[in-house]
């Protein structure tokens, strides 16, 4: 008896045990599938459907959308469905830049920054506007897209500068805000705030043109 129970703690703890290594792979695989199958609350069910995949798709092939030499480490990888392409920057100071191009009917660019430059509860949604605009006007010069994205920006600056009367309680999270009057619709939502530790945090921001 005193065999098999010392067999069974042995196996118990190789089951529990995982290498470092392995640890941090998949923790960079929750990362990008993430943002390529991002969750969907139930709150959200209001919110523009966008298609990533179809028969008809108008989007094509995605293709990198920052200027070449931009930024010394990036990479891009075309996901298997060719609508859909992740472009990922590495900063010199430890922040990362996660860029989501896809898309069907809709054009859309997903920008995941993981950051720990600001440090605040994500449902301070005052707050986070305006780190989102800081982090997008670092980037909008550097991109070649075809989504006005500064243009995005500013809207977002707009609906802070409206809220300031009201202390910025009006301002959510998960909403879109339209910015061209068109045949075609555009929008900017600023889709979440995750706090990934005590010093980290990942800010979602999605530019989206489509269908009226």
């Amino acid at each position: 008896m005193k065999y098999i129970f010392l067999s069974f703690t042995i196996a118990l703890f190789a089951c529990n045990s995982t290498p470092e290594a392995t640890q941090k792979e998949v923790e960079k695989k929750e990362t990008v599938d993430s943002i390529i199958t991002p969750a969907q609350p139930a709150e959200s069910t209001a919110k523009t459907t966008i298609a990533e995949t179809g028969d008809n798709c108008k989007h094509g092939e995605a293709k990198p959308i920052l200027k070449k030499g931009s930024f010394p480490k990036t990479s891009f990888e075309l996901q298997s469905n060719k609508s859909t392409g992740i472009e990922t920057i590495h900063f010199d100071n430890g922040d990362k830049l996660i860029i989501k191009n896809w898309g069907c009917d809709y054009d859309a660019l997903t920008f995941r920054f993981e950051t720990n430059r600001f440090h605040e509860e994500p449902s301070n949604a005052g707050f986070w506007y305006k780190r989102a605009v800081t982090l997008m006007n670092e980037i909008n010069k550097k991109l070649e897209a075809s989504i006005n994205v500064a243009k995005g920006t500013e809207r977002l600056v707009t609906q802070i500068e409206e809220d300031v009367p009201n202390g910025y309680e009006n301002l959510k999270l998960n909403e879109e805000l339209d910015f061209e009057d068109g045949p075609i619709r555009t929008f900017v939502c600023i889709d979440k705030v995750e706090k990934l530790d005590e010093k980290r945090f990942a800010v979602e921001v999605t530019f989206a043109k489509g269908p009226l």
